[in-house]
């Protein structure tokens, strides 16, 4: 019997089609339908601070505490 730990796992080859991780972006920017309905419902006014929020909210330190968040319930 084999007591090396790593006698059970597969050898396989590297993943390379993966994309980026999705952080430092401005997740209101990139909801189209959401600057829609901005603009529909006369809330323009709001565009500067939603700009604002949209890239802090997308900020890769935000996400991380998302996912810290997540994590630790």
């Amino acid at each position: 019997m084999d007591n090396n730990n790593n006698a059970y796992f597969a050898q396989t080859h590297e993943v390379k089609n993966q994309p980026p991780a999705l952080e430092n972006y401005n997740v209101y920017q990139q909801d189209i339908a959401l600057q829609e309905a901005v603009g529909r419902e006369d809330a323009a006014w709001a565009n500067d601070d939603l700009l604002n929020f949209g890239q802090a909210a997308g900020s890769s330190k935000i996400i991380e505490l998302g996912a810290q968040a997540n994590e630790n319930k």
